[in-house]
């Protein structure tokens, strides 16, 4: 085990070491690993620099050789094979290949001076055909692909068909902004493939709440919830069928009592209050060393009789967040809600003195008595907390709503 103590001193060294090895890299020892890619992109770059050294140049004609061999190879492979979805594979090594001889390109020509001052050989190859085909037969393949699986969707009412076949419309926007009618198409799989999620409120308290307070807590941000195969609903739709209804179930409405409590209690200070003589044990005024009369200062307690008036009033919601299966009703899981909100006011009066007041005390001092809140107000207050937490539970479960019913 290493000691904790040593440990930073091993981070360093690692990373030194770590920064060494990759200094120590080059061209030739990347192509002869056969990581011919990176072999390519450090012989460009120290080609790019004035003194271009001939044993990079060797390094890039053999990597870039190498390279191009490899993926036309790999090209000539996919193509005998015959399998229509290869041609994105294709294409991508095409682009591939375009790339790396634009990168080259600004270098040319290269000479290498030991060998007669011989012209490096990069032998490139015509892109743009291969480009044009492997585009235009992969959007094919794509179309017809995202055809069979919205057909598919259709007939079996397969939402992830449905959203496969959005996804394989949606590949095509890599080779085509416009082809044929993919737009339409991929609002119709995504329409098939949406999750349609139901969001309601019961009141299993019995207590009697208008509806105003219903349409209050649906007012709730559920939509910034909603995604590329999820979206939420706050009114029912009676001809429309949900995947999921989520289901704020109320089990607990309460307000309490308004409550007045008086309480009245001293508080007291110790203050200066001018100065006294001190005197010696024979009752005489005490004289310091240059005969002066010794003063101390003189103290005296003050007092103050404070009149306090606390009014206490809450709101209390209490339920659960039940996600059901929309198509079978079947519970799937549930959450606990609860929301509380305090009304408190203070008033004050005292008499004597003020300042034997504490801070805290002499702060409440001249606060009156408030009108109580309405019940319903309560109810509000509690409200606009619970539709916070409803949100935020609803964003944190989004998973369970995002997969198909089964």
């Amino acid at each position: 085990m290493i000691n904790k103590t040593l440990y930073p001193r091993f981070c360093f060294i690692g990373l030194c070491l770590s920064l060494f090895l990759g200094a120590c890299m080059t061209p030739q020892k990347l192509t002869y690993k056969g990581q011919y890619t990176k072999a390519i992109d450090l012989a460009v770059k120290k080609l790019s620099k004035k003194n271009k050294k001939d044993q990079h140049i060797l390094s890039l004609e053999e990597a870039f050789t190498k390279q191009t061999e490899k993926d036309m190879g790999k090209i000539t492979f996919l193509k005998k094979e015959g399998e229509p979805e290869s041609w994105e594979e294709i294409n991508s090594i095409a682009n591939r290949i375009a790339r790396r001889q634009e990168k080259v390109k600004p270098l040319l020509p290269l000479y290498v001076a030991s060998e007669g001052n011989r012209k490096a050989t990069l032998k490139f190859v015509r892109t743009n055909d291969l480009i044009l085909e492997s585009k235009e037969k992969a959007a094919a393949f794509l179309y017809a692909r995202g055809i069979q699986l919205l057909e598919e969707a259709k007939s079996s009412q397969n939402k992830l068909s449905a959203r496969e076949a959005f996804n394989q419309f949606d590949k095509i926007e890599k080779y085509y902004s416009t082809y044929k009618d993919k737009t339409r198409l991929m609002a119709e799989a995504k329409e098939l493939g949406m999750n349609h999620v139901l969001f309601k409120m019961r009141n299993s308290a019995y207590a009697v709440i208008p509806s105003s307070f219903e349409r209050e807590l649906f007012n709730m941000n559920t939509r910034a919830s909603n995604s590329t195969w999820v979206q939420y609903h706050q009114q029912q739709d009676p001809a429309k069928t949900y995947d999921y209804i989520i289901v704020a179930n109320m089990t607990n409405i309460a307000v309490s009592p308004e409550t007045t409590d008086n309480v009245q209690y001293v508080e007291e200070k110790q203050i200066q209050e001018g100065e006294e003589f001190v005197y010696d044990q024979n009752g005489n005024v005490a004289k310091d060393t240059l005969g002066n009369d010794i003063k101390v200062p003189a103290y005296v307690t003050i007092y103050a009789r404070v009149f306090e008036t606390l009014q206490r009033k809450s709101g209390l919601l209490e339920g659960d967040l039940e996600y059901f299966n929309g198509r079978t009703n079947e519970a799937l899981y549930h959450f606990p809600i609860r929301s509380e909100a305090f009304f408190e006011n203070y008033a004050a009066t005292f008499e004597g003195d003020r300042r034997a007041l504490k801070d805290e005390t002499n702060r409440k001092i001249g606060n009156r008595p408030a009108i109580f809140p309405n019940d319903m107000d309560m109810l509000y207050l509690a409200m606009e907390v619970l539709k916070e937490d409803i949100e935020n539970l609803i964003r944190q479960n989004h998973r369970i709503v995002k997969n198909p019913t089964p």
